[in-house]
């Protein structure tokens, strides 16, 4: 019965995006983002959801329509490529120029189911490195989602 299909990478990647609606609703008090996500449920181009800002300096739990979407990586395999300060995940050129085109701002989402950590960064942004037939994108070690990053993400 070894050729039976596996199901380790979509229980991974359920896992991450799990986590994702975890820190991203959970309340800065609990280091989350106190933010809502939303989960794309259909074959995609290449994003899993988008985060909306809640919030406003006079109406703290008010909906802003303000939104980002989210490309979530989840498992090991997307933390093996690194640097002392950072990770690296190498978007194919198809995939960043997808992200650039989006109406919306993106963030890449690297997940580390064991640690239970998020890391995220732009993917959209133009400074990535250029490589051959794909961009290195560099993921800051120190810059992990939840209430640290939720000024940054508004």
């Amino acid at each position: 019965m070894a050729d039976l299909p596996q199901i380790s990478h979509q229980r991974v990647s359920r896992e991450g995006i799990g986590l994702v609606y975890e820190i991203v609703h959970a309340p800065p008090e609990r280091n989350g983002l106190g933010f809502v996500f939303r989960e794309l449920p259909v074959v995609d181009g290449g994003l899993d959801g988008t985060i909306e800002v809640i919030g406003t300096a006079t109406e703290p739990g008010a909906m802003t329509g303000r939104q980002v979407s989210v490309q979530v990586k989840s498992g090991l395999s997307y933390l093996e490529a690194y640097g002392a300060e950072h990770w690296t995940y190498r978007a194919a050129f198809v995939e960043f120029e997808y992200w650039r085109a989006h109406s919306l701002p993106v963030l890449l989402l690297i997940v580390d189911p064991e640690q239970k950590v998020i890391y995220w960064v732009r993917a959209d942004d133009p400074a990535h490195a250029l490589l051959d037939a794909s961009i290195a994108i560099r993921i800051p070690r120190a810059q992990t989602l939840g209430a640290t990053s939720r000024d940054a993400i508004r």
